[in-house]
This record gives structure tokens, C-alpha cells and sequence, in this order.
């Protein structure tokens, strides 16, 4: 996540509202919102007193069941504050309300959450290079295998099918018979790709969606995590809404897939993508350095990347299909774009998959 500009007055007195809540009265010094998620809308805070915080207006739209996000985070969060025990990777300390929930709601009807900040980190933007990869994987990798010791049975499911290969065909498939735009006689070709490459990938995405043993974060890229600004080691994990259970192949295939190409996710131009073996390489080895992978994921491993790539690739297509409502888009066109590069880099990934 990456800082802008201040925040107008009137949402500076929201987010005061959102600290009361928390029992955090000193007047707030800075507000800067934090942009670069695709959810929902975050802010770091600094009051006068020089606290720090990171506050988040949850998307309700996208997590309609807030109440298991807030289960879910309050067990994670106890598991990794309460009780003296000290994880080789953490995550922002969450702050409780007077009643001790998670969640603070404003008489507009919005839902919010704070945390303390993490200081002197920052989110980075993508993988630099191989070290700056294994040090990420291994990150994930530590909060994977620490999830493995959750006490109370498995977390809920906040979204659904979440990574449900066969759904997301599915979903396209009916973004593309509505066609409420009429957007998709311009998009043969990517409709075609993503046939192709779903044909192609849906066994060995049926055969990951079958080692969801325990609970993993769902969305493990390096956009979501938090790292030290002057050693850029990686310190926490943000953004655990999606937390669940899930198998850590999706985890180690969502940091291929967001990490091995050297152009951003929605770029326009694919004419200059490369697939960096040494990066992708690094990530395989940082995660299985953390976690260890059973005898019948690691054949899988190879599939993990494509199978992510295909699948997001899906869900932006059908998005851009649908009027672009999930995504945060900035441009017309850009779901597509990113559509088209996860296609593109699926393909590469396969070629690649010796490097295992």
C-alpha cells in the first residue's frame, strides 16, 4: 500500500468517529489514505499523541459476511498476540472496541477496522528480485505453517468458493451469456484463451482444491505484506480477510503469479513480459524452506502459478464483462488488460515449469 496525499477534512472527522470507537481520543495530527488495494479503502493514522494505525473501511459488498470476518481475525489475532509465544512472522496488532469487537460501525451505516501500525515498514509494490522473493515466500510460508496449530476447529469461509476453479469457469461463462455491455464481441480472442488454458488446468486445479487441509491466506502476494524499510526483510502479514481454509499451493501459486512476470498486472503492452526463472525459483524454495508440503502437493507445485494466473485471469475477464463492479479499475479497459497479462503469463509459467 502506498501513501498519497492527505485526507479532506471530512473524512479526517470519520475517521475520528472510527478511533472513539476504539477508545483512542487524542485528535487525529495526519491522516494519509494507503491506495494499491483493489477492496477496500485504508488509511494510516497518526494522532497527537503519536499514535500510529492503520483503519480500513471494509468493503461489505465483496465480504457480505463481516461476522466471519471478525471471528476469523479475532482467532488469528489471538493466536499471535496472546499468550507470550513469539512467531517468526506476525501480523498488526488489531484493536478492540468497549464491547472488545473487531469491527466499529458510524451512523452512516459503514463497517470499520483498525489496527496498530507497524512502524517504520511499508508494503512493497512487487518482487524486486530473487532474494527480495524467497524472503517473501518464506514469510507466507512461516504464517501458513503457524495457522497449522489454530486452535477451534477451522475457520470460516468468507467468501465462498473463493478459489473454486470450476465456479470461476462457470461465472465467466455466465458474465459472458448476459453480456450487459455488449462488451463481448471486442474480447474473442481472451474468451477463447481462457477456454484453452481452463481445459487445460482444470485437473491439476481440482487436484490442489484437494489438499485444502487447514487454514492459508488466500491472497499471498507481496503487496500484502509488510516490510522493514531499512533491511526490507519481511516483518508482517496485512489483509487477512480471506484467511480460511484453503491449501498452501494457492498460496505459493498466488506469489508466482503476482512475482514472475517483469510487467505490472495491467499492463497494456505484453510485448516486453519475461518470465524470471531465478524469481520464481526463489519463491519455491523460500515457501518449502517454512512449510513443508506433503507427498501429494509437491507434484503440484509446477500447476500452482498457471492455475492462479488462469483463475484470476477469469475472474478479471468476467468482471469487465460484468461493468467492472468488483475490481477497482482506474481506466476504461483495465480489467481487461489485466486479464490478457494473467492469460499471457499462465502460458509462459507453463513453459517454465521445469524450473521446479
Amino acid at each position: 500500500m502506498v501513501a498519497t496525499t492527505d485526507v479532506a477534512s471530512a473524512t479526517s472527522e470519520r475517521l475520528r468517529g472510527v478511533l472513539r470507537a476504539y477508545q483512542v481520543d487524542s485528535p487525529i495530527a495526519a491522516a494519509v489514505p494507503l491506495g494499491g488495494g483493489h477492496i477496500h479503502r485504508t488509511w494510516s493514522v497518526t494522532t497527537a499523541d503519536a499514535g500510529g494505525y492503520v483503519v480500513q473501511e471494509l468493503n461489505s459488498q465483496v465480504f457480505g459476511d463481516l461476522s466471519a470476518c471478525e471471528e476469523n481475525i479475532r482467532r488469528i489475532d489471538d493466536l499471535f498476540h496472546v499468550g507470550g509465544q513469539q512467531h517468526e512472522i506476525t501480523i498488526p496488532r488489531h484493536l478492540r472496541t468497549e464491547t472488545d469487537g473487531l469491527h466499529a460501525s458510524l451512523p452512516d451505516g459503514s463497517t470499520w477496522r483498525a489496527t496498530h501500525r507497524v512502524e517504520r515498514c511499508s508494503a512493497p509494490h512487487d518482487v524486486v528480485d530473487a532474494d527480495e522473493a524467497a524472503d517473501a515466500a518464506r514469510a507466507f510460508g512461516r504464517f501458513a505453517s503457524v495457522l497449522r496449530i489454530l486452535p477451534g476447529g477451522p475457520l470460516r469461509a468468507t467468501i465462498p468458493r473463493f478459489h473454486d476453479f470450476g465456479w470461476r469457469v462457470d461465472q465467466l461463462g455466465e458474465a459472458l451469456l448476459a453480456d450487459r455491455l455488449g462488451r463481448a464481441s471486442g474480447i474473442r480472442r481472451e474468451l477463447g484463451d481462457a477456454a484453452t488454458l481452463a481445459d487445460e488446468l482444470r485437473g491439476p486445479a481440482k487436484a490442489i482444491a484437494a489438499n485444502a487441509t487447514h487454514a492459508v491466506h488466500n491472497d499471498a502476494k507481496v503487496a500484502n505484506l509488510l516490510c522493514d524499510r531499512a533491511t526490507g526483510a519481511a516483518r508482517a502479514v496485512v489483509d487477512l480477510d480471506t484467511t480460511m481454509p484453503g491449501s498452501a499451493l494457492v498460496d505459493l501459486g498466488e506469489l508466482i503469479r503476482s512475482g514472475a512476470s517483469n510487467v505490472a498486472e495491467d499492463a497494456h503492452d505484453l510485448e516486453p513480459m519475461e518470465v524470471r526463472r531465478a524469481v520464481i525459483n526463489a519463491l519455491i524454495d523460500g515457501f518449502r524452506g517454512a512449510y513443508e508440503f506433503g507427498t501429494t502437493e509437491t507434484p503440484l507445485i509446477r500447476y500452482a502459478g498457471p492455475v492462479l494466473a488462469v483463475e484470476n485471469g477469469m475472474r478479471f475477464l468476467a468482471d469487465h464483462l460484468n461493468g467492472d463492479t468488483y475490481f477497482r479499475v482506474e481506466r476504461a479497459g483495465q480489467n481487461l488488460d489485466r486479464a490478457r497479462t494473467q492469460f499471457r503469463l499462465a502460458v509462459e509459467l507453463l513453459r517454465t515449469g521445469d524450473v521446479v
